[in-house]
């Protein structure tokens, strides 16, 4: 009994070894690109004051904010950059509990998964952002010129683009999670009501508070949660009419 302890305690320290190395592994493949990325951060910088408006003028109010304002960059552009490589270290670190089907799908939904983040980034950067601050902007006071600090102004940006990524992957995880089985079509129509409400509040917690932005960042998570609906309901009738036919035969 003592020996079976013993192992069992020697495999969770091994399982947790294996996920810090997996974690520090991560962490220095980001950080290097973050440290390349910085390099570049005064064009990324440019060319994200060129989404603002033109009569905002950006002021730093810190010492320290010019550096920080691009340090930011350059670890948002890290991430982007090496986010194939650490999902890559993730699903080798959860394969030995999947089967084979199961790790290929994972290797496989890697590209579309950067793709699907980059896409919705996109959107966030070119449509989310100059209307967000353009609905925000009309609330200024007049004959008050907007001074607005660079560094939140980047952070504002970079929340924005991390959600609008983040919704965009949701339905390769809701398909990923019908190919092992633990969703099904019925289950997401059956819990459609509770995600509109939750999309909303989600939007409404994570994004600045006005009704443009959240909006534009909630109806996108409905139709990918709709979209995920009709995915999964092909593939299943698709199973079921490889089943009958098996059976037919």
């Amino acid at each position: 009994m003592a020996l079976e302890d013993d192992d069992k305690e020697m495999s969770i320290l091994d399982h947790l070894e294996e996920l810090r190395g997996m974690l520090f592994r991560i962490f220095c493949v980001l950080g290097i690109g973050a440290v390349i990325c910085f390099f570049f951060s005064e064009y990324l910088l440019s060319i994200f004051m060129k989404r603002a408006n033109s009569n905002i003028q950006f002021v730093v109010i810190s010492p320290t904010e010019g550096f920080f304002t691009r340090l930011k960059l350059g670890i948002l552009a890290g991430f982007i950059l090496t986010m194939p490589w650490n999902l890559f270290n993730i699903w080798r670190f959860v394969s030995p509990g999947l089967s084979r089907k199961e790790v290929n799908i994972l290797y496989w939904v890697t590209p579309v998964l950067c793709f699907l983040f980059l896409v919705g980034a996109s959107i966030a950067f070119y449509l989310v952002i100059p209307l967000g601050l353009e609905f925000l902007l009309n609330f200024e006071i007049a004959e008050i010129q907007s001074n607005i600090s660079i560094e939140r102004y980047i952070s504002f940006c970079i929340s924005i683009i991390l959600i609008m990524g983040g919704t965009f992957e949701l339905p390769v995880l809701l398909l990923l999670l019908f190919f092992v089985g633990i969703l099904r079509p019925g289950m997401l129509r059956k819990s459609r009501r509770y995600v509109i409400v939750g999309s909303f509040v989600v939007s409404a917690l994570l994004t600045p508070p006005d009704i443009v932005t959240q909006i534009l960042v909630g109806i996108p998570m409905i139709a990918l949660y709709e979209i995920s609906i009709l995915f999964m309901s092909m593939f299943e009738r698709r199973q079921k009419e490889n089943l009958e036919s098996l059976e037919s035969e």
